[in-house]
């Protein structure tokens, strides 16, 4: 049903390798997509409301502004669809020369559906430049199921050049540098690339390579409105799998300082204000604290594995309980601090977060869901799970475990091996 409405969507995207049968997306690799970032956002957008609706759940990972690696998942946690998006694609002359959407949107299939394909020459000459940027194995299974496939399709439409490019490539321990070469200026001929390396403004390249989390992280972060079931999904996770897992309570990042204690001694009383109100006037302070909080963590903890009840983004989220929530002033601090650890962010239906606990609003948790959502697909680096608990728990605790292995790298998957 998702695969359907993705090839049906509104939306324009051009499928550069690979089937482009649903059955070949569940079994086979990743699918590269090239499309705008309105096409981006729009399917990401489908994905939240097809996660809402309890029909699955989604991951969405950014290392780089130029690609979004969106990863579909089944209710049960058992089947995946992988894609990775790219906006730009820089796979030629060593990451120099890229191009977009807007290049290939000409040469594209017509006709219904909302993923195009490329001429079988066009394909073949984008598929020998991501073997080279990618530094691919030529003796891999993958790659003689990729060369059959695009042999067939040669001999049927009686492409003999294909054809033998395919059979040199075949026979190859390495990509032969003429097929580079003549692939090269196919390309040039047909498609006036962009030159130079893919602009990045300053606060994108400072996130890229100063926020982003290491591969090791040992920090997993999460979310969602009080009531979505955070506290008995990692008691369940913890109780399984107590000698690997520690918990460690989101606001505990900040509230064990000294300074924030005198500051609840001698500031709070002058505001009059309750504790999770002061928290919120002191927003900056408490997102600042709970950055050098997480990353203390990481240094200090290195062998031990945590689960926290709370991301660095709930810090500088206010008046959560009421119809008008949202980020703080002080919001605009994340993008120069805090490491990006991966995010769960859990959702229900109205319904059941009412039934769990009576504090939120059903246009409040609308609010949440849809900025936390927002600001975490949106910036880059990202590391960030949409996940539906609206099941029972055992069944989320087990479906949870199978993506965890998935999407986390480094020693929090290894715990849960």
């Amino acid at each position: 049903m998702i695969c359907e409405a993705i090839r049906q969507g509104p939306w324009s995207w051009i499928q550069l390798r690979g089937g482009g049968d649903v059955q070949s997306w569940l079994t086979g690799e990743d699918v590269d997509l090239i499309g705008s970032q309105d096409a981006a956002t729009a399917l990401l957008d489908a994905a939240a409301q097809w996660v809402q609706q309890g029909l699955c759940h989604i991951h969405v990972q950014r290392q780089r502004s130029k690609k979004i690696n969106l990863q579909i998942f089944s209710i049960d946690g058992r089947e995946r669809i992988e894609f990775d998006l790219w906006i730009k694609l820089n796979q030629f002359k060593d990451g120099k020369s890229w191009l977009t959407y807007d290049h290939l949107a000409s040469f594209a299939s017509k006709g219904s559906g909302a993923i195009k394909r490329l001429p079988l020459r066009l394909e073949w000459c984008l598929y020998i430049h991501h073997l080279h940027c990618k530094k691919k194995s030529l003796r891999s299974e993958s790659f003689f199921d990729r060369l059959q496939t695009y042999r067939a399709q040669a001999i049927q439409e009686a492409d003999q050049r294909v054809i033998k490019e395919v059979d040199l490539l075949s026979h190859a321990s390495r990509l032969p540098s003429e097929l580079l070469e003549s692939s090269a200026k196919y390309l040039q001929k047909r498609i006036d690339l962009h030159h130079g390396f893919i602009d990045r403004n300053l606060a994108r390249f400072y996130g890229e390579f100063f926020l982003r989390a290491s591969h090791r992280s040992q920090c997993v972060s999460l979310i969602g409105c009080d009531g979505v079931g955070k506290s008995a999904l990692i008691d369940a996770l913890l109780k399984r799998w107590e000698s690997r897992l520690h918990y460690k309570k989101g606001k505990h990042l900040y509230r064990k300082s000294w300074v924030y204690k005198f500051a609840v001694i001698f500031l709070r009383p002058l505001l009059m204000q309750d504790r999770e109100r002061f928290d919120e006037t002191i927003a900056g302070p408490v997102y600042l604290r709970a950055c050098f909080g997480l990353r203390l963590l990481g240094w200090l903890s290195r062998k031990k594995v945590f689960l926290l009840d709370r991301g660095l983004m709930d810090f500088v989220y206010v008046n959560r309980k009421t119809d008008r929530p949202s980020f703080s002033f002080f919001s605009f601090l994340s993008r120069w601090f805090g490491v990006r650890i991966t995010t769960i962010h859990l959702v229900v239906p109205f319904e059941v977060l009412y039934s769990r606990k009576q504090e939120m609003t059903q246009k409040g948790q609308s609010e949440y869901d849809r900025a936390m959502f927002e600001v975490h697909v949106g910036r880059c680096p990202s590391h960030y799970t949409l996940y539906y608990n609206g099941m029972g728990l055992t069944e989320s605790q087990q479906a949870l475990e199978l993506i965890l292995t998935q999407v986390c790298e480094g020693r929090f998957s290894e715990a849960l091996d």
